[in-house]
């Protein structure tokens, strides 16, 4: 007797297409209706009901018959999800950045200025021996980059970014490669844990959540003499991408404890670290006070994609 498992699949999977073109054909039906009216969105999200739930369906089409998810997610084994983008290289574009890299080092050497960069390795191994090569191309042009070695950082499952233990461990190999001699006497210690669920299972939509659901430590920094210095001034400027400002992954927190002095974060979110540098460089803050150090904070995959953005 023939199996007819595989024709079931592609018979449910088709059905599930049709409905979903038929709720994007509402949709822009729904659209064109409400195109000279001033309540654009709410009519659009009115007028097609079915949409959402045929996405949701696709989502759960995806999932559980082809392993697959939306475009920007690789779904690995044992609740790991990828980047997509982790997974690219345009070589002209990581010639560029490379250069704007050098550039910028000599820039800030100009006004007495050093740079160290935390070259941040690729969650997914697959970008290893570009990124010692980049390590090696840095130590060539005389920037400080110590290597992380990507055994050493652990990641969050179902995120893009590290964990707060990548980033407490992060923050001590680069303490081992700056030279101070402060006693500030920072501390940071752990408060709790919280259920999290990481960017990257938006593009699982019909995936099961207990699956994608992990745990994450939090923790605070403290420094029990901050108010003996009144106002200061900072040495330290930390200039760097998500990974660097969120504050669930208290990198910043464990930056200061590990170099036990304060620092200055810059960071921003959803710009890229090429982006936050340059528009730190034009601040008033930049212009009124020029750190001694500048810890430029890079994840691998920006230096490898093929964003031009970036």
């Amino acid at each position: 007797m023939r199996d007819t498992q595989p024709y079931i699949y592609k018979i449910t999977a088709l059905f599930f297409i049709g409905f979903l073109l038929l709720a994007v054909a509402l949709a822009v039906f729904s659209v064109r209706s409400a195109y000279n009216t001033h309540n654009f969105e709410d009519t659009f999200n009115e007028a097609h009901p079915l949409l959402n739930p045929a996405k949701a369906l696709w989502g759960a089409v995806q999932y559980h018959l082809f392993k697959e998810g939306r475009d920007g997610v690789i779904i690995g084994d044992n609740g790991w999800l990828y980047t997509t983008e982790e997974f690219e290289y345009a070589p002209a574009l990581y010639d560029a950045r490379m250069q704007k890299i050098i550039g910028i080092d000599a820039l800030l050497n100009a006004q007495n200025i050093d740079l160290i960069v935390a070259l941040l390795p690729a969650k997914s191994r697959k970008h290893v021996s570009t990124y010692n090569d980049t390590i090696a191309a840095f130590k060539k042009h005389g920037i400080a980059a110590p290597s992380i070695p990507r055994e050493d950082i652990t990641f969050l499952k179902t995120d893009t970014h590290w964990s707060p233990e990548g980033a407490k461990a992060t923050a001590e190999i680069l303490a081992h490669n700056i030279n101070l001699k402060n006693q500030t006497l920072f501390k940071t210690v752990k408060t709790g844990a919280e259920i999290f669920r990481g960017d990257l299972t938006r593009y699982i939509p019909g995936a099961p959540v207990d699956r994608y659901t992990e745990t994450i430590n939090t923790f605070e920094t403290h420094n029990p003499n901050a108010d003996l210095f009144g106002d200061q001034t900072f040495d330290i400027t930390l200039v760097g991408t998500s990974y660097s400002a969120d504050p669930r992954w208290h990198f910043e927190g464990f930056l200061k404890t590990a170099l036990q002095t304060d620092i200055l974060n810059v960071s921003d979110e959803g710009l890229g670290p090429f982006a936050v540098m340059e528009n730190w460089l034009k601040s008033e803050a930049f212009k009124a006070h020029k750190p001694k150090l500048v810890v430029w904070e890079i994840p691998m995959r920006t230096l490898t994609m093929k964003d031009k953005a970036l």
